[in-house]
């Protein structure tokens, strides 16, 4: 159980960081 809920932070965190990319590159296009 501690290594999924592990394992599941790590997918949580490495889709946050997908989206903050998107977010900025698509700041930079409207700028």
């Amino acid at each position: 159980m501690a290594l999924r809920g592990h394992c599941f932070s790590v997918e949580e965190s490495m889709t946050k960081d997908e989206l903050i990319a998107r977010l900025r590159s698509l700041g930079e296009q409207l700028n």
